[in-house]
């Protein structure tokens, strides 16, 4: 499946996701973007998944001249203004330790990893920046 929502072709969103590819690392549109273009819902958000660590993704973007606010670094996510529109980058990231409610993570290079430990399997597919759909955890079963 290929998405042709709009964002996907934006060039902020491109742009992005090829400075993220340009350096070696594997970036894609996560979670709500991808659900609702799917859905042929509005889309409000542009989030993106990616293998490099909070401190990679600032280095490099700064490098490119994009505007980099720490939003939840702790976390793995910074948001990432293009062409005045914010993308949230978080690093891809696996449980470590968990309760079920809150959990202690580690980044990871792995996209399975980070899809596991989405709320929802259908909160788990990614894209490329083609728009291809990638689904780790059958989520569009659910979908």
């Amino acid at each position: 499946m290929r998405l042709t929502a709009q964002f996907v072709h934006d060039q902020s969103s491109q742009l992005v996701l090829q400075c993220i590819e340009d350096a070696g690392y594997r970036g894609y549109f996560v979670g709500g973007c991808v659900r609702n273009a799917i859905l042929g819902e509005p889309v409000h958000d542009i989030d993106i998944a990616s293998s490099a660590t909070p401190d990679e993704a600032t280095t490099l973007f700064v490098s490119k001249g994009l505007k980099v606010v720490p939003t939840g670094v702790e976390h793995g996510t910074i948001t990432v203004v293009a062409g005045g529109v914010a993308h949230e980058v978080t690093s891809f990231r696996k449980d470590v330790q968990t309760d079920g409610r809150r959990a202690v993570v580690a980044f990871s290079d792995n996209i399975s990893d980070d899809a596991r430990r989405r709320d929802f399997t259908m909160n788990a597919l990614y894209a490329d920046r083609n728009g291809q759909v990638i689904d780790p955890l059958g989520g569009l079963c659910d979908l």
